[in-house]
């Protein structure tokens, strides 16, 4: 086994060789690597068990724009997917993904800080439709999060049936977020302001 100086060096050096070659940028890099080794500090994992990618289902224009961290058991390969939603924060929670119980769509079911919440978890009979109104294990992002199907009553915004929504463009629901040119407002020209205030161009 290796020291907590060996450790501490190796975490160190993971992230800036990660920030230095990731294919996302060297921000973006830092944020996967800063993930990665936090999640695995996190569950007492290895680094090489662990693994980051972009959620390009919650992506944001703003900095620190939500990663994918996936765990791999060393034991039995069963892999954990967690999220992190604003990966500049490090006392933010992770957010384990799962099935929703309503729509199957994968969301956060549980807020996870250390090993003993994963434990906490697993340890629960899994949800049922029925029980999604009666109980609080789940986090408060459950109710709006993007990976709701479309129908489903749960989630950020209710669609049309018809709706071709399939859980991979996360702004199918806001024009002004994703607009296609039809839906996209004409822009205005302003002259410079006079006593009577900015108004726009002829």
């Amino acid at each position: 086994m290796t020291s907590l100086a060996e450790r501490a060096h190796a975490a160190a050096v993971f992230i800036r060789h990660n920030t230095a070659v990731s294919p996302h940028g060297r921000y973006r890099g830092e944020e996967h690597a800063r993930t990665a080794v936090r999640l695995a500090a996190a569950l007492g994992l290895g680094l090489d068990q662990i693994t980051t990618a972009p959620d390009w289902l919650r992506r944001r224009t703003t900095p620190g724009e939500p990663v994918l961290a996936t765990a791999t058991c060393p034991d039995t390969s069963e892999k954990y997917v967690f999220l992190a939603r604003f990966p500049i924060y490090d006392d933010e929670a992770f957010e384990l993904l799962g099935p929703c119980p309503e729509c199957s769509g994968q969301v956060p079911l549980a807020a996870i800080r250390h090993l003993a919440d994963l434990g906490t978890h697993l340890a629960r009979s899994p949800l049922t439709p029925q029980d999604l109104a009666h109980t609080d294990t789940l986090p408060d992002t459950f109710t709006h999060d993007q990976g709701h199907t479309s129908t489903c009553r749960y989630g950020e915004t209710l669609c049309p049936p018809h709706h071709p929504r399939n859980g991979k463009d996360p702004y199918h629901h806001d024009p002004s977020h994703h607009p296609h040119p039809k839906h996209r407002r004409p822009r205005q020209r302003f002259r410079r302001a006079s006593p009577f205030g900015i108004r726009p161009a002829g």
